[in-house]
């Protein structure tokens, strides 16, 4: 395990040593079938509490890199491996007629009323927006979303409690901590990776499809740039809210409601230059500043429900934490060059540079659709 970025955040406090857990316990089972099996959980720079209550129930948890290996097939299923893309469509000039709520509105309802097409742009952090690049005020829609078609359904990778593999999981218990891991092995493990696989070009696909029906004749679709945070990355890996980078590689943060998306060249020799199980180099990187607690945190699970913090939440398929009262995203400054902003502060464990920033015209999400200036300003 990595040294903590955030000193004294309340979300890193707790997460390093339960993360250290999860590692114990993953290794404990994988060893149970495979002598020389292993495993190893990195955290990135924005370690935070997810959303999903069944990943954080058995044992992950967003920003970080879960590895293992194993001469066997098998899955971790908490970790939760759907894929969620950032993408920006660079545009040949700003739409017009501008992209309005009612167009928004009239893309879901006609997707979700014809196909089986899952529209989660309005939830969780994900977004639709339009943005300026500040150096030369190029125009770009940016978005952040999952597959939600391939989740908690029946044919989902997500482990609902009645879909494909879900009979086949096996639950390793440590009574010591109170923990556990549900694994899935064999021909469903190699299934689900390579499930995994092809929907990692969906998902691109599926941007691209709203990107041109959204724009439909209002500008062209010049470049386009895609990269995935939640993945399986390998058939031996899942990255849970974090970019696996290599050195100069420039990635967008997303930051807070209204403020700049960052364009982030990374650098090597942090701490977050690391060499993985099967021998690659990568560099890690967050995608965002993720979530803390207000206070100290304290959590169990216990009988099919977590408490935290005094809530209390079941552990099924799709309740979210997100709402819980001493949980928020993380506050920085709001320039780069501050010792204050979240580059100032993980600039020891995750060192780079911000080249650029995207700065919002409009964006659609959980607030609705919401104004913030005007192109070309």
């Amino acid at each position: 395990m990595l040294d903590q970025a955030l000193v004294g955040d309340h979300a890193q406090d707790f997460l390093h040593p339960y993360l250290g857990e999860t590692e114990s316990l993953f290794r404990t089972a994988l060893q149970a079938v495979d002598d020389e099996a292993d495993c190893k959980i990195t955290p990135a720079a924005d370690l935070g509490f997810p959303a999903d209550v069944v990943r954080f129930a058995g044992g992950f948890a967003s920003g970080c890199l879960v590895e293992w290996s194993s001469s066997s097939e098998v899955v971790p299923v908490d970790t939760c491996t759907g894929v969620d893309t950032s993408s920006i469509f660079w545009l040949d000039d700003f739409p017009s007629p501008e992209i309005r709520d009612e167009d928004l509105v009239r893309l879901e309802k006609w997707l979700v009323s014809t196909s089986t097409y899952v529209w989660n742009f309005h939830q969780g952090n994900h977004f639709i927006m339009l943005v300026r690049r500040r150096t030369d005020g190029a125009p770009a829609l940016v978005m952040h979303s999952s597959e939600g078609e391939f989740t908690y359904q029946s044919t989902g990778l997500l482990p609902g409690n009645d879909n494909w593999y879900i009979k086949d999981v096996v639950t390793t218990y440590s009574p010591a901590s109170d923990r556990y891991i549900r694994l899935l092995w064999g021909d469903k493990a190699s299934l689900y990776k390579r499930m995994s696989r092809t929907l990692r070009s969906y998902a691109r696909d599926r941007h691209a499809l709203v990107a041109t029906m959204l724009l439909d004749g209002r500008a062209r679709i010049g470049s386009e740039y895609h990269k995935q945070h939640f993945y399986m990355p390998s058939s031996n890996s899942a990255a849970l809210g974090c970019y696996l980078c290599q050195p100069n590689e420039v990635v967008p943060i997303f930051s807070a409601p209204s403020r700049d998306i960052d364009m982030f060249r990374c650098s090597m020799g942090g701490k977050n230059d690391i060499n993985l199980l099967n021998g690659r180099r990568v560099i890690l990187v967050p995608h965002g500043w993720g979530r803390t607690m207000t206070s100290e945190v304290d959590c169990a699970v216990e009988g099919g429900r977590i408490s935290l913090n005094g809530e209390t939440y079941p552990v099924e398929p799709r309740v979210s934490i997100a709402s819980h009262p001493q949980m928020g995203l993380r506050e920085f400054d709001d320039s780069s060059l501050s010792s204050g902003s979240f580059y100032g502060v993980i600039e020891g464990h995750t060192p780079g540079n911000v080249i650029d920033s995207l700065a919002q015209i409009w964006s659609y999400s959980s607030a609705g659709y919401v104004h913030h200036s005007t192109p070309r300003q």
